[in-house]
Parts: C-alpha cells; sequence; structure tokens
C-alpha cells in the first residue's frame, strides 16, 4: 500500500495535465472542489496544499499496473478527485487521516487511535464512500455516494473515533 500524509516533502510537480496550469488549477479542471469556499475546512490554506500534494504523491507513486509489486490495479484518477473532494468537506476541527492507494484502485482514509479504535474510508471511482470502524467491541459500517457535503453517517463514524481516543 502506498501511503502518503499531509507532512510529505512535495516531489515533483504538475499533476500531468497541462503546462503552466498549477495543481489547484488541474485538479478543479477534472471537476473537484479543492475546498476554496464555504464553511471553514481542514484543507484551506497550507492544509489543502498539504493533501493535494499526499494525494499527487499517491497517484506518481500507484499510477501503473502492479505498482505494489503484485497485481494492483493503478490509482484511479477519478477516486483520487473524489478523495480531494471528501478532504476538502472535512471541517476543520477533525483530526487529518493517513491517506494511501489500495492495491483495487481506490484511495483510503484512516484514524487510527489505536487497538479498537479506528475508522477507515474508501473512495472509490465512482464516488462511493466506503466506511468502516471498530469502537471497542462495537462496529459501524456502511456507504455513501459522494456528492455535496460530508456525508453525515460518515462524519459520526470519525467524530467517535476521536472522541474514543479522547478517554
Amino acid at each position: 500500500m502506498i501511503r502518503g500524509t499531509f507532512h510529505d516533502n512535495w516531489l515533483g510537480s504538475g499533476l500531468g495535465g497541462s503546462p503552466g496550469l498549477s495543481d489547484d488549477a488541474q485538479l478543479s479542471r477534472r471537476g473537484e472542489s479543492v475546498g476554496l469556499g464555504g464553511s471553514p475546512s481542514i484543507t484551506h490554506g497550507k492544509a489543502e496544499q498539504a493533501f493535494l500534494k499526499a494525494l499527487w504523491n499517491i497517484f506518481r507513486q500507484a499510477g501503473g499496473p502492479g505498482w505494489d509489486g503484485y497485481d494492483a490495479s493503478p490509482v484511479n484518477a477519478a477516486a483520487i478527485a473524489y478523495a480531494s473532494q471528501f478532504l476538502s468537506e472535512l471541517p476543520s476541527d477533525i483530526i487529518p487521516p493517513e491517506i494511501a492507494a489500495d492495491a483495487d484502485g481506490d484511495v483510503s482514509l484512516d484514524w487510527d487511535f489505536g487497538p479498537r479504535n479506528t475508522f477507515s474510508v474508501r473512495i472509490s471511482r465512482d464516488g462511493t464512500v466506503y466506511f468502516a470502524g471498530l469502537f471497542g467491541h462495537s462496529t459501524y459500517h456502511g456507504s455513501e455516494t459522494l456528492s455535496r457535503g460530508l456525508p453525515k453517517s460518515v462524519a459520526e463514524g470519525i467524530r467517535r473515533a476521536i472522541r474514543e481516543s479522547q478517554h
């Protein structure tokens, strides 16, 4: 699994689009939200750039077939775009996730607070958000379609993992 964090160094420039366009412009050109308006979110300003860089790093490293040394599918550009949209919707009070590519071409976002306290989100190429959480001996899972705004059920799962980590 290729992982990127919002602390990753920027390795390379451009998202494979037109020369002269900024990374934000190239992502916006693909029809995705980059969190430049509306309510405060963690992806405004420097945090926004850091997430875009982490997503670019994942796209660059996992963009070809077999990137994991086995039979992994390339990370899908549409999944990257939906992940960027999802990240732009996270409120500023939510702890940032670890970002990674999955072997099936999806993007994974994980909030791991230790044994039996984790929440995972998988974002697919069609905008479906699959989520699962483990909180002590309780589980929480489902799927939503990413359209406008952070799905309420996903936000509840993330907040629950954060709350549980503070006990």
